[in-house]
């Protein structure tokens, strides 16, 4: 009985309650982990698709031939750019290369040339060679330029025009909008994205990364 009360007033109550307080501690932190995971994936929920893209044959970088269909079943990025841009196209280029390298490969890149007339598949596959495009995934797109105006602003809803300014380096050439465009696997617009700020594309990334985990089909 004595041997029994010592084992029992050796246990240090001070230990005991850091034990069950790091219990506790690794509970609380698993529950947040759950909630916030839960509200991140609701997020991605309230992505509701926009308008679907519609259809297209164009022609890509090494003059092949690329539909719309040829994206369905991927998630991919499009943006709008043209060669001869002064602009903010090349940083536009830069955010699509970084989409490359840090995207996973199934995730399909697609730049659309506002300016179709100069921007000739030879044009396009050197621009791409310069900005290091991977074959196959990154397409530049171009075609005739009627169609690929309807694609751009009634198809993706942004805007283009010429620049009328008297500019002698900008003058004849196009404005255009600088948004990176989230497309689902259904050929579905999701989101907009302001291309030149780090924190949207940022948050494109993330959405891409729920969207691919939660296997979304719509």
């Amino acid at each position: 009985m004595k041997r029994l009360l010592h084992c029992r007033a050796a246990v240090n109550p001070v230990l005991v309650w850091l034990i069950l307080i790091m219990m506790l501690s690794g509970l609380l932190v698993g529950y947040n982990y759950m909630v916030f995971r839960n509200e991140q994936l609701s997020k991605a929920n309230q992505m509701p698709p926009v308008k679907e893209v519609p259809g297209f044959e164009l022609r890509d970088q090494e003059g092949n031939t690329v539909k719309r269909e040829d994206f369905i079943g991927d998630l991919w990025v499009a943006n709008f750019i043209f060669t001869r841009c002064p602009g903010p196209c090349s940083l536009l280029s830069q955010q699509m290369l970084k989409l490359q390298e840090t995207l996973p490969s199934e995730v399909k890149l697609a730049s659309f040339t506002v300016d179709p007339e100069f921007d000739t598949p030879p044009v396009l596959e050197d621009y791409a060679e310069a900005h290091g495009a991977e074959s196959g995934r990154w397409f530049f797109l171009t075609g005739d330029q009627e169609l690929m105006k309807h694609i751009i602003v009634k198809g993706f809803q942004v805007a283009v025009g010429k620049n009328d300014e008297a500019i002698a380096e900008t003058a004849g050439l196009f404005v255009h909008s600088t948004h990176l465009v989230l497309v689902d696997r259904n050929g579905m617009i999701r989101r907009y994205y302001e291309g030149t700020d780090e924190r949207a594309v940022a948050q494109l990334k993330r959405d891409i990364k729920f969207l691919q985990e939660k296997n979304d089909p719509s």
